[in-house]
């Protein structure tokens, strides 16, 4: 969820700042934001058999808002790991 927010900022569909509100919610409720014993390398070749990939391209649900969202975003993959690298570091 914080890695989504981080890409919604990064792409600008989010106001910047909503990633540290959803990372400040998660680690309140003892929530993981992290991923640190994963690589980036690793998680982006994960995400490429999710069922969320289509036609090559993987389709992203992003956070727009608290409570609101974008359904069916494609993002460029140099984008998608530069988000991936700011949310495990």
């Amino acid at each position: 969820m914080y890695a989504e927010t981080l890409l919604a900022e990064q792409i600008g569909i989010a106001n910047s700042g909503l990633a540290a509100k959803v990372e400040k919610k998660l680690t309140s409720l003892d929530l993981p934001t992290r991923c640190p014993y994963l690589s980036p390398s690793r998680i982006r070749q994960l995400m490429s058999i999710d069922k969320k990939k289509r036609s090559g391209n993987l389709y992203f649900t992003l956070p727009t808002s608290v409570g609101a969202v974008k359904y069916g975003v494609v993002v460029e993959d140099h984008i998608v790991m530069k988000a991936i690298e700011r949310a495990i570091n």
